[in-house]
């Protein structure tokens, strides 16, 4: 869709937490959601682990450009 609209649209994507999404995998799938969706705009990106070790309750990451909030 980003190739078709020239990078127009999609401007939102809406993801459903399931059970277990943010602690599968030693966490990591969490995060692999999250580089998958920034790299959409910003190829190479990554979204920093939690420094705890946890995902926060709410957080944002920003970008030139882009921003994920969850």
């Amino acid at each position: 869709m980003r190739e078709a609209t020239n990078g127009a649209y999609p401007k939102f994507i809406v993801w459903e937490n399931v059970p277990g999404a943010f602690s599968s995998n030693g966490r990591q799938d969490f995060k692999v959601v999250l580089d998958a969706s920034i790299r959409i705009v910003a190829p190479g990106a990554e979204v920093p682990a939690p420094a705890e070790g946890k995902w926060a309750y709410a957080d944002v990451c920003l970008g030139t450009g882009c921003s994920e909030a969850c």
